[in-house]
């Protein structure tokens, strides 16, 4: 694949981000020179099992290291660029959560923001859309989303697509410069249905084109000449027989070395939603992801008519999709937050979801996240209600609950990352499975 041109202004923008940045960093370690909390300022309940978040692994986890270990190198050196991908439901498809995960590595080190990743235009699709980038469009489309059984579509990573008949319409993204990490880019991946009745589609910005990678099926990579904040995607018909256009989603980067943190979720979406989808592993490899996250459980646990071995058996395939994808790559799954049924009774499901993917953590070498027991377990999500952390739906945290949730999962992370600095420092032969 052609790389694109990094312009002379890159050096410029780098600097620009790196001195508040640097003040940041200052000013948040002499905060945890002063406070119990790891690593950084964040809120001290009696309820939350603080001593429990860390990532867990009950076997191998060479997987995991390698990621840990090209971390390592963008920190030290500067020179790696690293693809996390986390899919899940309506918890990351707001991007709250999932959004405070992003910055905390992005802000973690100078110099280390890859670029704002995957995005979808969830508003032409008629649902909500992150606030983190604004999405206009014109002309009539039509979506199709995983959770939707009746509705019969090709589907990848996003779980959504919007298709239309119209050359005339278009869609437009802008990332605010207001933002908490600046997200301008210079390279954007289409990834769509490539056939011969497909329209062309052209990315237009405020800046120039530089080149167009078609190697990927299915995915148009522009890279343009300098760097920017928005796009617009049109349309053109160039042959008789093309009458539509569907899109899959947008992923925006950059040449930086970096981290890049894409989320996925689709309100109300299961596990059997993903295997819907049956792009998931062209998409996933088209983002060459470094770590895998799975937060998939809550919907699949809010019924009364639960069945462990079926969501066993789903999530079992979903991983070993993901593992064909991206054989070298890390995955880590969460186990779902504490919810009601129905705002009224206790659901003793989430527990048995738990017990499911700690099995699947030891069959299949992945990492562990056990966010339910962090949070205190059972009926524990009417004590973060009463505390201004959870909504009165009881399965959804309000921002400043899904704030706390970013930096405890962040926290575990770099517990693990302190312990794989100490295992290297020890010069262990032996498996790493504290993480």
């Amino acid at each position: 694949m052609r790389l694109c041109m990094i312009t002379t202004l890159m050096s410029d923008r780098l600097i620009n981000r790196f001195i508040p940045l640097c003040f940041w960093l200052m000013a948040a370690f002499s905060v945890h020179s002063q406070t119990t909390n790891y690593p950084y300022e964040i809120p001290e309940y009696d309820f939350i099992h603080y001593e429990l978040n860390r990532f867990v692994f009950a076997g191998d986890s060479s997987s995991y290291q390698r990621f840990l270990e090209k971390f390592g190198r963008l920190i030290r050196e500067g020179e790696e660029q690293i693809s996390v991908v986390h899919i899940g439901g309506s918890h990351l498809q707001a991007d709250i959560y999932s959004d405070r995960i992003r910055n905390r590595f992005q802000t973690f080190q100078p110099g280390i923001n890859g670029g704002r990743g995957f995005v979808f235009p969830f508003s032409v699709a008629k649902t909500n859309n992150p606030s983190n980038y604004k999405v206009s469009y014109s002309g009539k489309w039509t979506s199709c989303k995983n959770v939707e059984k009746k509705k019969i579509c090709l589907l990848g990573l996003s779980g959504i697509s919007v298709t239309t008949n119209d050359t005339a319409a278009d869609i437009k993204i802008i990332l605010p410069v207001d933002n908490m990490v600046s997200y301008d880019f210079n390279k954007v991946k289409i990834f769509y249905l490539a056939d011969s009745i497909s329209f062309d589609c052209t990315v237009q910005s405020s800046s120039g084109l530089a080149s167009i990678d078609r190697d990927q099926p299915g995915c148009l990579t522009y890279c343009l000449d300098s760097y920017t904040n928005s796009l617009a995607i049109s349309l053109q018909k160039s042959s008789e027989i093309q009458h539509r256009f569907t899109l899959f989603g947008i992923s925006l980067q950059t040449d930086d070395p970096g981290l890049i943190y894409h989320a996925i979720g689709v309100n109300g979406a299961k596990i059997p939603s993903f295997l819907r989808c049956s792009l998931l592993p062209e998409h996933l490899a088209g983002l060459s992801a470094d770590l895998v996250i799975l937060s998939l459980g809550t919907n699949d646990a809010y019924t009364r008519h639960f069945n462990a071995e079926s969501y066993k058996l789903n999530y079992d395939t979903l991983i070993r999709r993901v593992r064909a994808a991206l054989p070298g790559a890390a995955i880590l799954i969460t186990v779902p937050n504490d919810s009601y049924l129905y705002r009224r009774y206790t659901n003793p499901n989430t527990a048995k979801v738990r017990e499911v993917i700690q099995q699947l953590g030891k069959e299949h070498k992945c990492g562990v996240w056990d966010f339910y027991g962090i949070m205190g377990g059972l009926n524990s999500i009417i004590v973060w209600q009463r505390f201004g952390l959870a909504k009165r739906d009881r399965i959804h945290f309000t921002q400043k609950g899904y704030m706390l949730e970013g930096d405890l999962f962040f926290n575990a992370f770099l517990r693990s990352y302190d312990d794989y600095i100490e295992f290297l420092h020890r010069k262990d032969t032996g498996p790493l499975t504290k993480l």
